[in-house]
């Protein structure tokens, strides 16, 4: 005999759904009725919409990138410049620039630097390295033409290298009152551009000239 409480049996109080069909759409197993969803079509042609966005947005973000390292690149190389001719005011001693070629990587081409400091010693002067090699960012380089006479006017040599191997490089100085040697002349300047670029000059580069005179940098951009 149920036992009663209040007045009411436990048949009174049981839950109002027992022995009921459930009004949910979901089914008692867990699978979805009667819910809506996107036809074959639909779904075709969205994804045809985000290719075509795709498509147009792309190659906007691929410039805006390149516009990026080739900036960075440039004032990587400015800030270069600027500690060379800094040290040799501050020290009263040469510093050399050098200009690598590095053969390695993805991006073959002249796009290493390091500052050398000329140091006179009783038995002549001995060249030690004051700055570690800095690599331009990926896809940039110095152009190796009539755009960088720095390069392609200077004297160099080889240097071997624990990371890069053996590289060319072409050296330039800065004398300690902050001018460039005299060997420089109007060979004063550098462009660096991305590496896939054409033309003579390229639609984007970025130009450092170096004053022989005082040493001071200036850029140029189109």
């Amino acid at each position: 005999m149920d036992q009663v409480i209040s007045g009411f049996s436990k048949e009174h109080i049981r839950p109002a759904w027992r022995g009921r069909r459930p009004t949910s759409n979901i089914r008692l197993n867990g699978s979805l009725a009667g819910l809506p969803a996107f036809s074959l079509i639909e779904l075709l042609t969205v994804i045809a919409i985000l290719g075509i966005m795709a498509t147009l947005i792309l190659p906007a973000v691929g410039s805006i990138l390149r516009g990026s390292n080739l900036n960075r690149g440039g004032q990587m190389i400015s800030d270069q410049l600027f500690m060379a001719r800094q040290e040799a005011v501050s020290k009263n001693r040469d510093v050399e620039v050098r200009f690598y070629n590095l053969t390695n990587g993805m991006f073959p081409g002249w796009r290493g630097i390091q500052l050398w400091r000329i140091e006179q010693t009783p038995t002549g002067p001995v060249t030690n390295s004051s700055s570690r090699v800095t690599v331009l960012p990926d896809g940039i380089v110095m152009a190796s033409n009539s755009l960088s006479p720095l390069i392609t006017a200077s004297s160099g040599g080889t240097e071997t290298h624990a990371v890069y191997g053996t590289m060319a490089y072409k050296a330039f100085r800065f004398r300690a009152d902050g001018s460039l040697e005299t060997s420089v002349g109007t060979n004063n300047y550098v462009t660096l551009q991305n590496a896939s670029d054409t033309g003579n000059p390229p639609a984007n580069y970025y130009t450092i000239q170096i004053n022989p005179l005082t040493g001071k940098s200036g850029v140029f951009r189109p």
